[in-house]
């Protein structure tokens, strides 16, 4: 017995010694990867999809020996009936968290004093399921339907000139124009790519066309500011982010000159006033919508850039929601939180801006590839130092990426 005790090595499961032979430790193991074959029609070739790592089964056979074998055996078969999983601690393998696949089979022989038992296992899995997060960028688009929505109902409730003097209307007719000769002056911005200049004129006559409906008449200016379709990861977002946010605040869209309380002034001139007043609201809201919107297109996230947008965004939401009515008031703060949330989450983990100086003149790719080890990252640093020539680069501070 002691013979065939030395030929064995020792293995245990849940804390229960038994043996296996020492020729590939008794375990064959099953191993390989899951495959999924996918055949079609008129087709030689199958498509073969690869699932991922096959669970790794292993086939043992163990040996209790010794007068009380039959009680080891015992105790090894109560370490096999309990629930859930076991560690394994095997002379090859060495320790690893297992499940019992199939029933053991165990053969005693008291010939020899000694049992045999055959039991398979399988690597023990996670009970892992996915956790919702929401997208960051999502609530950002959704904030700024949000504001949309919100004006659109504000402007068509309070915006009006049936039923008053031909001034009325030709002030908003004014203020109409003088905010599409705005939008057309963009084409002078970063705001020329999205082809307001191009359609500012057409876009004139027709929102003059629906001032007696002003539902309507919102809801065509929201749309013609609208860059949902238009802009594409190529174009320079965070300057078209700044772009709109500077365009906000220009005084063409400044709040009226109202007439101070006791002032008499007729219905007919307060209309007047709430009119323009209406049209400067609207546009300066929508130019922040699309901010918003702009802002969660927005992929490679430097932490410097979207700090300096996000700080510029969120203030400008606040300033604009000091004037602003109730439901409306809430709509640009819920946009003003998800934009903080979203910028702030995607720069958490972004590179940073620091300052560099050169020892000497060198080439920007000389320069690129002591930084980075990636001299086709030249480009990058003429562009963000506005440098005149990538050939020439000067010994004066520069802005680099730290990564």
């Amino acid at each position: 017995m002691s013979q065939l005790q030395d030929q064995l090595q020792e293995a245990s499961f849940r804390g229960v010694p038994f043996y296996v032979e020492p020729e590939s430790g008794g375990a064959p193991i099953a191993v390989g990867r899951r495959k999924m074959v996918h055949e079609y029609p008129q087709r030689d070739k199958p498509y073969v999809e690869d699932l991922g790592r096959a669970t790794r089964e292993l086939r043992i056979t163990g040996f209790v020996i010794g007068l009380d074998y039959i009680q080891q055996a015992s105790n090894l078969i109560a370490a096999l009936e309990e629930e859930g999983e076991g560690t394994l601690v095997h002379p090859w393998l060495g320790s690893m968290e297992v499940s019992v696949k199939d029933l053991a089979q165990v053969l005693y022989s008291a010939k020899l004093g000694k049992a045999t038992i055959d039991f398979s296992f399988i690597e023990a899995g996670e009970l892992e399921f996915p956790d919702a997060e929401d997208s960051t960028p999502a609530q950002s688009r959704i904030a700024a339907d949000g504001i949309n929505a919100a004006v659109g109902a504000q402007f068509g409730s309070n915006f009006n000139i049936v039923g008053f003097p031909n001034f009325v209307s030709l002030g908003a007719t004014a203020q109409l124009g003088s905010v599409f000769a705005l939008m057309g002056s963009a084409a002078a911005s970063p705001l020329a790519v999205l082809g307001y200049a191009s359609g500012a004129a057409g876009a004139f006559g027709a929102a003059v066309g629906l001032m007696s409906n002003p539902l309507a008449l919102g809801s065509y200016m929201l749309s013609f500011f609208g860059v949902q379709g238009v802009i594409s990861s190529s174009m320079n977002l965070l300057g078209l982010a700044r772009a709109f946010i500077d365009l906000a605040a220009s005084p063409v869209l400044a709040a009226p000159f109202v007439p101070a309380p006791g002032v008499y002034v007729t219905p007919a001139r307060v209309q007047y006033t709430e009119n323009i007043a209406q049209i400067n609201a609207l546009t300066r809201q929508a130019l922040l919508t699309q901010a918003v919107g702009i802002s969660s297109e927005i992929q490679t996230v430097v932490y410097d850039d979207a700090v300096s947008v996000r700080l510029a965004l969120t203030a400008a939401l606040d300033t604009e929601s000091q004037t602003a009515p109730d439901d409306v008031y809430l709509a640009l703060q819920a946009a003003r939180s998800a934009v903080w949330r979203d910028l702030t989450d995607r720069a958490r983990d972004s590179a940073r801006l620091v300052t560099i100086t050169p020892p000497d003149t060198v080439p920007a790719i000389v320069l690129a590839y002591d930084r980075y080890e990636d001299a086709g990252r030249d480009l990058e640093i003429v562009a963000r130092n506005r440098l005149r020539h990538p050939g020439f680069v000067p010994p004066v501070p520069l802005q680099v990426l730290t990564r």
